[in-house]
């Protein structure tokens, strides 16, 4: 039987795994779009994956900001905008 520090370390390594490959799923489905807009052709590999880890990360805290405001309504009554 597992300990509850060796469960806890499983479920963090999980995470990881899962934002991981999140974030891999989400690279190959931009970089395609991101490659295609004129202002970035000609442009080094590394600069448009570096754009498209920027679209991912504005996107991950929009939608977490999001899902903070909506679960302070829900709990609340209020909203925070």
């Amino acid at each position: 039987m597992m300990s509850a520090s060796e469960m806890l370390v499983q479920i963090q390594m999980m995470n990881k795994c899962k934002l991981m490959l999140l974030l891999q799923i989400a690279q190959t489905l931009y970089l395609p779009y991101i490659e295609k807009v004129p202002l970035f052709r000609g442009c080094s590999s590394e600069f448009i994956n570096q754009i498209v880890s920027l679209l991912i990360f504005l996107k991950i805290t929009f939608f977490l900001q999001v899902t903070k405001e909506h679960t302070f309504a829900f709990i609340t009554g209020y909203k925070t905008s």
